[in-house]
């Protein structure tokens, strides 16, 4: 990947990349604005909380904080182990171990992604994100995560489809580099994302 970006550099008269990559920096300015949509949100969030006289609104239920969201979150967060095995392995030159994390990351995050539909399928009928502005941002802020975990999986399955083509190695990483900055965000952000939607609502229900 730098190859090719110091080989379009030179042909336009560009000083050719030292340091790190374009993509490094494209996917952490990706990271950055992705962390400010979701401090926005979670802003909204504590916001309204703050002014509203209950949280979540009389007749909406707490979020379910059960043993399925315990382990939907262990998955995630276990997919960035994951792919810092994989990580490790391609410095290595270990091509098959590349192959088993990136796989074990994939099925990590599918699993999280199928049981984050399986609890909006599951929601009561009368719990609509139009209801009340607990219900959008309910809606707004678990879907768009959903979105990223989409979106990097579509990511791995193309960082996937390189490796059975030959690509990547200890000196030529740059492309799954830049995939697992993207990966480590969503996992970072999920951890704020559940304790503000799931665990803090429980705990401030129990201290009521």
């Amino acid at each position: 990947m730098t190859d090719v970006v110091d080989t379009v550099s030179g042909r336009h008269g560009l000083p050719r990349s030292e340091g790190r990559s374009l993509a490094f920096w494209g996917v952490v300015m990706l990271a950055v604005t992705e962390g400010m949509l979701f401090v926005n949100l979670l802003f909204s969030y504590y916001y309204l909380w703050s002014v509203s006289p209950e949280w979540p609104p009389a007749g909406v239920p707490l979020p379910a904080l059960d043993w399925l969201i315990a382990v939907r979150t262990v998955a995630l967060l276990s997919s960035s182990a994951s792919v810092w095995r994989a990580e490790r392995a391609l410095a290595r030159g270990d091509r098959r171990r590349v192959w088993v994390w990136t796989t074990v990351t994939v099925l990590l995050g599918a699993f999280f992604l199928a049981t984050h539909v399986r609890e909006f399928v599951g929601l009561p009928e009368d719990f609509l994100w139009s209801d009340n502005a607990y219900g959008s941002l309910y809606y707004t802020i678990l879907n768009i995560h959903g979105a990223h975990v989409a979106a990097g999986l579509a990511i791995w399955g193309f960082v996937l489809l390189r490796l059975a083509r030959g690509a990547f190695g200890p000196h030529d990483h740059t492309p799954y580099s830049t995939a697992s900055i993207y990966w480590h965000v969503i996992d970072v952000l999920w951890v704020f994302v559940f304790g503000t939607v799931y665990v803090f609502p429980h705990l401030l229900a129990g201290a009521g």
